[in-house]
């Protein structure tokens, strides 16, 4: 899932020590920047993994769940590239540590990530989630997608923990790489990143990989987050006229590339169509981010903006965490043997009611006073 919304600022040139920049660099952002629409994106996202996890049927023709997952990937690699390379600047303009930013980057998202998921993994486990008490080693030590690659299968209630593992593997190399990277090298890494999710993915497929093998190992998922990246450092580099002119190309060739690959797929449905599937969803997620994130006019922008959608947005990590495991509680507290005992769409509203209800008893009794403790961890020393 995506980290939460920590946004840069507008970005233009300022003066570091007593030279000029030679590129635009952005400004340190303040800690209340933030752009309801992106919450908007997230609810948006995370209604379609609901939406497919509850009523299977819906990913026949569009596997609205994968879109929602890699759209969570390419937001979450805008998110973390900004917050970085404001940070970076920081450092930079105050003559200060950037090791000082990686570690209050990384208590910061210690704080947001890690008690919620250690709790939902023990809840699971005392209340007996068989597939948790299977694999709670490899979730515990966020290897949960390793666990499902070597299988090629998932495993029930615990198979989207998977996503969560790849973006803390993320967490643990990127940083290293925009933080001390050498700026003109941003881009290339940046770049070079984004080649390596199809190009990995092939490996995989030619190696006889399947399915499941083909979405889980995180290098297999830098496209989507470079993507995302890629508008940051864009952003980062004033090359606005630049990321325009990708951006529109970008969608055309992203939308049109996935729709041809939807109606491939559901007549044959292979681990190749994978390699182009990951990068399609990226081109025009990215152009969807950046449109959200300089605001969305007309009836979209209001769709995005308004309470329920930013409310929803807010607690997606909640709901991200814990929505595979409602069909288990509520057949057991109803007495059923199986989730289809419940009629449709009966079954689909009860869900996603009671998903919704338990991510927001988390978020303001658990995560948000956690998260409030980010404030000792400003990324600027003389925060």
């Amino acid at each position: 899932m995506a980290a939460q919304t920590e946004i840069l600022p507008p970005h233009d040139p300022v003066e570091i020590g007593a030279q000029r920049a030679t590129t635009p660099v952005a400004r340190p952002r303040s800690e209340g920047a933030h752009r309801i629409q992106l919450d908007g994106i997230r609810a948006l996202a995370v209604a379609a993994v609901l939406a497919q996890h509850f009523d299977p049927g819906l990913g026949q023709w569009i596997d609205v769940g994968a879109v929602g997952v890699r759209v969570f990937f390419v937001l979450s690699g805008f998110l973390i590239t900004g917050i970085l390379l404001g940070a970076r600047t920081s450092a930079e303009i105050d003559g200060s540590s950037k090791w000082h930013v990686l570690r209050n980057f990384y208590a910061r998202r210690f704080l947001r990530i890690f008690p919620i998921y250690y709790l939902v993994i023990l809840l699971a486990w005392i209340v007996n989630i068989h597939s948790m008490r299977q694999s709670v080693g490899w979730h515990l030590a966020y290897l949960s997608n390793i666990y499902f690659f070597h299988r090629g299968i998932g495993n029930y209630s615990v198979t989207h923990f998977w996503t969560l593992a790849v973006e803390e593997q993320f967490y643990l190399v990127w940083p290293l790489l925009i933080l001390f990277l050498p700026r003109k090298w941003l881009l290339g890494a940046v770049i070079s990143a984004i080649c390596i999710g199809p190009l990995f993915r092939a490996a995989v497929v030619i190696g006889g990989g399947n399915n499941v093998q083909t979405i889980m190992l995180m290098p297999e998922c830098l496209d989507t987050l470079g993507m995302g990246a890629l508008l940051a450092t864009l952003n980062f580099l004033g090359m606005q006229r630049i990321k325009r002119k990708f951006l529109g190309a970008a969608l055309v060739i992203g939308a049109a590339s996935y729709l041809a690959l939807a109606v491939i797929t559901h007549f044959q449905n292979v681990p190749v169509w994978n390699i182009p599937f990951g990068l399609a969803v990226a081109l025009w997620g990215a152009w969807l981010i950046d449109s959200a994130y300089a605001g969305f006019g007309g009836k979209f922008g209001k769709i995005l903006s308004v309470k329920p959608a930013v409310y929803l947005g807010t607690i997606s990590y909640g709901i991200y965490l814990i929505h595979n495991f409602i069909p288990v509680l509520v057949n057991r507290t109803l007495g059923y043997t199986s989730e289809h005992e419940m009629p449709m769409p009966i079954r689909s509203i009860v869900m996603v009611l009671v998903t919704v209800a338990l991510a927001s008893v988390s978020w303001f009794g658990f995560e948000r006073p956690i998260n409030s403790l980010k404030r000792f961890f400003p990324y600027n020393q003389r925060g």
